[in-house]
């Protein structure tokens, strides 16, 4: 009897023990806060710095359009009575004309090689030059007992190409290839409403002689022309 009550003792111990450590465990507790961030990491070493790339092209000042080849080694020039004693451009030159006075009673015309280029009464002075090619002689349209022009400019040696033309009307102009057209100033030979034209669209309409603020510029292959009289236009070619 002792032994059975003993058996039975250490069966209920055994069934207690049993309880306690696998079914009366708990759920997990809550999570924790996290911890405190990590110090940052040492700096890599900066990387090698790349080649340096090409140089872009240097864009053209005001003073590059209006005198296109530049001011080394000019030469100042004062000239008068053109009517009697023509001046031509020396070799290897291109004359910059900025300023022309008429201290004669009756408007006067400066020429280039024969072509009206500018009315002149009294005193005028130009935004941009007028531009005479070496080679080519100005001459006025007038003698100096009624009407004397004297102009002032400078000489410098010439890389570019001055140009004079007139009769557009009739004989259009067409830029040549590997050049740019920059045209300085106007001319019509009538007071009158004229146009002057690019490949067929008016870029200007003017009465009178007209000295531009800045270049007109024309392509290679556009064609200038006029409607409905002619206008003598004086500017420089430059190769593109």
């Amino acid at each position: 009897m002792k032994k059975t009550a003993l058996t039975l003792l250490l069966i209920t111990l055994a069934l207690f023990m049993s309880t306690f450590i696998y079914g009366c465990s708990s759920d997990g507790g809550a999570t924790g806060e996290p911890g405190t961030a990590g110090a940052q990491g040492p700096k890599g070493d900066t990387g090698d710095i790349g080649p340096v790339g090409p140089q872009g092209p240097e864009g053209k000042s005001g003073d590059a359009l209006a005198f296109p080849d530049g001011f080394d080694g000019v030469t100042s020039i004062i000239r008068g009575s053109l009517f009697s004693s023509p001046y031509t451009i020396p070799a290897g030159k291109t004359l910059y004309i900025n300023n022309i006075n008429n201290d004669g009673w009756t408007p006067n015309n400066l020429k280039v090689d024969g072509i009206a280029v500018a009315p002149i009464s009294g005193f005028n002075s130009y935004q941009l030059p007028i531009v005479v090619a070496d080679g080519q002689t100005l001459s006025a349209e007038l003698r100096e007992n009624s009407s004397d022009i004297v102009f002032n400019g400078f000489l410098v040696d010439t890389s570019i190409t001055p140009i004079t033309q007139n009769n557009l009307v009739n004989m259009p102009y067409a830029v040549p290839n590997g050049k740019t057209l920059y045209i300085n100033h106007l001319n019509p030979d009538f007071i009158s409403y004229t146009e002057l034209m690019v490949d067929g669209t008016t870029v200007c309409s003017i009465t009178k002689f007209y000295s531009c603020q800045h270049p007109i510029v024309v392509n290679e292959g556009q064609v200038i022309s006029t409607d409905p009289h002619n206008i003598t236009i004086n500017g420089y070619l430059m190769d593109n």
